[in-house]
């Protein structure tokens, strides 16, 4: 699924991949050989599990969450968010690449198109973080946004 949409970012977002991570919807290929890539499908995957039920991992365990163009396939985003959120330390960067409403062909194999504002919105529900990176790509083939938002915090808001 995520694969030869992740090799059109990952020149960008790799800077934020480092340590024990996730790439969730990885595909054929992960964002770095050191992430753990789960997938339902792909041949990269290390775990062949549904990306938005994370709980057999501990609060706190990943440095990072990278996810290429997955999000959007899940009913409940704010529910999924909270799951890959909990898994996250502090100082640790979700870093996502999605497919922009405004720019993505219409081809309806998707639930839900998003501009980063979208996300961020749902975020600010229960999460406290920094917005380090939220750019439009929409050049050449790419027809997406970049966002990387960092855990600041612990606490998740009431």
């Amino acid at each position: 699924m995520a694969s030869n949409e992740m090799t059109k970012c990952r020149h960008r977002l790799v800077q934020y991949c480092r340590g024990k991570g996730l790439d969730l919807g990885c595909g054929n290929e992960k964002i770095t050989p050191m992430a753990m890539g789960i997938d339902l499908e792909g041949g990269d995957k290390d775990l062949t599990m549904d990306a938005g039920d994370l709980g057999m991992f501990a609060p706190g365990y990943f440095d990072y969450i990278f996810s290429s163009h997955c999000l959007g396939y899940f009913l409940d985003t704010e529910k999924i968010l909270k799951q890959w959120w909990r898994v996250l330390r502090l100082n640790g960067y979700l870093v996502l690449y999605l497919p922009h409403k405004d720019f993505r062909p219409k081809s309806g194999d998707i639930l839900h198109d998003f501009i980063s504002r979208d996300i961020l919105k749902i975020l600010k529900k229960f999460a406290r973080f920094e917005t380090v990176r939220a750019e439009d790509q929409n050049s050449g083939d790419e027809y997406s946004f970049d966002l990387v938002v960092k855990k600041t915090s612990m606490q998740v808001k009431p």
